[in-house]
């Protein structure tokens, strides 16, 4: 049988060694990670976001849910800046690609270089005192494809022209 002073040491020792946090790893996959979050000042919860790049990649957050929250970003301790200002009374519900493109949700992209990433995050409006947003990576597009993409545009816009005009 273990003495006291035995299990409270070793129980003091994991205690110690075992992290702070949970890290929540996240691949270049375009998928969207959800997160909570309270009142102004919270944190993101599961955060740290981790991950390491190995060439640049486009890191997005954006609220979800009712429209109303705002947030800052941190990468590494450092502030990446604040996400768009929102309007308020807006649902869209866990629709994440949705809310980043409405002009009615707070959110933000940065274009983050090769490297390792802790991302953290502190709530800064929080009309509901808590909800739920998300946290997406995504590869950076490359110029061919985007030269591409316009090519495709023209071509179909000087088709729907060519229709109109007749």
């Amino acid at each position: 049988m273990k003495s006291t002073l035995t299990i409270l040491a070793t129980s003091l020792a994991a205690l110690l060694s075992a992290p702070a946090f949970a890290e929540t790893p996240l691949s270049v996959d375009n998928s969207w990670h959800y997160f909570s979050f309270g009142n102004v000042g919270s944190t993101f919860s599961n955060q740290p976001f981790t991950f390491t790049l190995t060439e640049a990649a486009v890191l997005r957050v954006t609220d979800a849910y009712n429209s109303g929250d705002q947030f800052e970003v941190f990468s590494n301790g450092n502030s990446l800046g604040l996400t768009s200002t929102p309007t308020y009374g807006h649902d869209i519900g866990a629709d994440y690609a949705a809310a980043f493109l409405s002009e009615n949700f707070s959110h933000g992209q940065w274009t983050l270089a090769a490297g390792t990433y802790n991302i953290t995050g502190v709530t800064i409006l929080s009309p509901y005192s808590a909800g739920g947003a998300a946290i997406s990576l995504s590869a950076v597009p490359e110029p061919e494809s985007i030269a591409l993409m316009l090519a495709g545009v023209v071509v179909l816009g000087a088709g729907l022209r060519r229709r109109n005009t007749r």
